[in-house]
């Protein structure tokens, strides 16, 4: 059984100082950043205009460089949905967990006790 799958990563940036670094990554590797500029995905039944495909380590690169909350990524596999990149996906944490909560909850607890 083949486990063969291509990713096809795309970067949408949302400032124009992130658009200006995903220009130089791809002119830097010998890529026209005009052919790559300026496709439409679409991601979940919405066009999404003006996107990057990128490779993997341009990514990489994008999600350690100071544009990180600059653009939002996407990735398609092995031909199936455009969904957004897990990293960007939002992970918020469960209410239950957080500081706050638990310490009211700790508090409503000593009242019951009582």
């Amino acid at each position: 059984m083949s486990h063969d799958r291509t990713h096809y990563f795309y970067v949408k940036p949302l400032t124009p100082e992130a658009n200006e670094a995903i220009a130089e990554w791809l002119n830097a590797r010998g890529k026209s950043a005009s052919s790559h500029e300026h496709q439409t995905i679409v991601v979940d039944g919405l066009s999404v205009e003006g996107v990057y495909e990128v490779q993997h380590i341009v990514l990489t690169e994008l999600l350690r460089s100071v544009h990180k909350h600059n653009v939002r990524a996407y990735v398609q596999e092995s031909g199936g949905k455009i969904r957004l990149y897990r990293h960007y996906s939002p992970q918020r944490a469960r209410l239950g967990r957080t500081k706050a909560v638990r310490a009211v909850q700790e508090a409503v607890k000593k009242i019951a006790r009582t």
